[in-house]
């Protein structure tokens, strides 16, 4: 399966926002490539960006959230918690899989093809649904 590529139809308005989902999709190619080829080293490096992303960008937003009065925002932080579960797991499943072909063990499928689809599909209906819906809200705010 191609992954997604940024287009317009993810655009929210809101620069910070747009610029941080676009980091997100370089980070998911830098990812994908590195799993690809098997490029251990290169993977984890990717892998620590995702997570520095996500910190990064979800704080931004927790942050906006919270000093607008965003009225939605208890389902909203519970789709971040979400992700990070989901990226945890990820994490886990790949040191698994790392640690196994260090062993010898070259039976396993590297689960990070199929575990980063998973990212990515969530990520993208999340700014398609609750992130549009926050920033049309900011951008009412800003408005106002």
């Amino acid at each position: 399966m191609t992954p997604l590529q940024w287009s317009s139809d993810l655009e929210i308005g809101i620069l910070w926002q747009d610029h941080q989902h676009r980091r997100f999709f370089k980070i998911r190619d830098l990812l994908t490539r590195s799993s690809e080829a098997e490029d251990m080293k290169l993977f984890a490096q990717a892998l620590m960006q995702l997570e520095h992303y996500v910190e990064d960008h979800f704080s931004t937003e927790e942050a906006y959230m919270s000093k607008r009065g965003y009225p939605q925002e208890k389902e909203h932080l519970a789709e971040h918690k979400t992700f990070v579960q989901m990226l945890k797991r990820a994490k886990k499943e790949f040191l698994l899989y790392r640690r196994a072909l260090t062993e010898g063990d070259h039976s396993g499928l590297n689960p990070w093809l199929d575990l980063s689809l998973d990212l990515e599909l969530w990520f993208v209906e999340h700014i398609k649904g609750s992130d549009r819906l926050l920033g049309n809200f900011l951008k009412e705010k800003t408005q106002s």
